[in-house]
């Protein structure tokens, strides 16, 4: 019964295929340069991402798009920032460089009251993922002269190491609002890069399409309510492709790819269980953005509004009332997007 009011609910977020009208595009722009990406979305509708600034070449900051506005949300110091995701009081984590006497770190930022603030003074860390609740999900560096890196949790202040599957690197990406991670950690020898669901005090290893394939790699990018799952997997080993993966029900699925493409990532999944997410070409450029529902891989250029002239190449974040962040390319322009499903 309650896949069947999924499946029902499913189908009210996404435009009938026969109509007119389909997802309109609202054009982010950018915060004065050439490009902008979008990477996350909230409830509202806010999304956050990257842009250019004016005059630079390969810098760029994070941004915050709401009501109908884009804000620059600055750096820590250095001259580089990227926002990677948002919660529902657009609260917005991310990494940002900064400017120290050893030349130029990342550090983890929290963006919050019109103010960035460095979470790990000391070493260096990104951050990925905020619930509601104001928890972080993110990496540190545990020791900056060997290269160790583990995920964290931080809640209230206190930076919580969540550990590996057995090997040297971990990190975290998504988080809900149950406080459950999810991310790739080395397992025992660094044999094998697999993703993770750290819940309750464990971390519990995913596993991957091939899972006797000592070198098989998986990576979990974001986790809904309801603990499914979202990344991608390889098919064979690290140097073949890799598809979109939906784990729900303690199982690993693969979502396949659209023709005409090698690969695909699973980028975000809300709580009605669609997924969105880019497909790649042999060069792993992301060429497709998609939407998978009710067991089906859809290419989301088909569900635009007609003569749009935008191509989607990715789509990053959904949320429960079906709007989509994405990022397309218009006349030569490449710019963050904001979806809407017709009514």
């Amino acid at each position: 019964m309650k896949a069947v009011l999924i499946t029902a609910a499913l189908c009210l977020l996404i435009p009938n295929a026969k109509a007119q009208s389909r997802y309109s595009i609202t054009d982010l722009g950018t915060l004065g340069g050439d490009r902008s990406d979008a990477l996350s979305i909230n409830k509202l509708g806010d999304v956050v991402g990257l842009s250019d600034v004016p005059s630079s070449i390969g810098i760029f900051h994070a941004f915050l798009y709401k009501g109908g506005k884009v804000r620059d949300l600055g750096t820590l110091d250095g001259p580089t920032s990227d926002a990677l995701g948002v919660n529902d009081s657009s609260s917005v984590v991310g990494q940002s460089s900064l400017l120290n006497v050893n030349g130029e770190s990342q550090q983890a930022f929290l963006y919050s009251g019109g103010k960035m603030r460095n979470l790990t003074p000391g070493t260096n860390s990104g951050a990925w993922g905020i619930n509601n609740l104001g928890q972080i999900s993110g990496y540190f560096y545990v020791n900056l002269y060997t290269g160790f890196y583990h995920a964290f949790l931080y809640t209230s202040g206190q930076l919580q190491d969540l550990g590996t599957l057995g090997g040297d690197n971990s990190s975290g990406t998504g988080i809900n609002d149950r406080g459950q991670v999810v991310g790739r950690s080395y397992t025992a020898g660094n044999r094998a890069d697999h993703a993770f669901l750290y819940s309750a005090g464990q971390m519990q290893d995913l596993g991957a399409f091939e899972p006797n394939s000592a070198y098989n790699r998986s990576v979990a990018l974001r986790i809904n309510e309801h603990g499914q799952v979202v990344g991608y997997a390889f098919l064979q080993n690290d140097s073949g492709p890799y598809h979109a993966f939906l784990y729900t029900g303690g199982q690993l699925q693969d979502l396949g790819t659209l023709s005409g493409s090698v690969g695909s990532e699973g980028d975000d999944v809300n709580n009605l269980g669609a997924v969105v997410g880019g497909c790649i070409d042999v060069n792993n450029v992301y060429t497709v953005a998609f939407l998978y529902i009710g067991g089906q891989m859809r290419d989301l250029n088909t569900l635009l509004v007609p003569n749009s002239g935008w191509v989607l190449s990715r789509a990053t974040g959904i949320n429960d009332s079906g709007q989509i962040a994405a990022t397309g390319t218009r006349n030569s322009q490449t710019h963050a997007l904001l979806l809407t499903p017709g009514k």
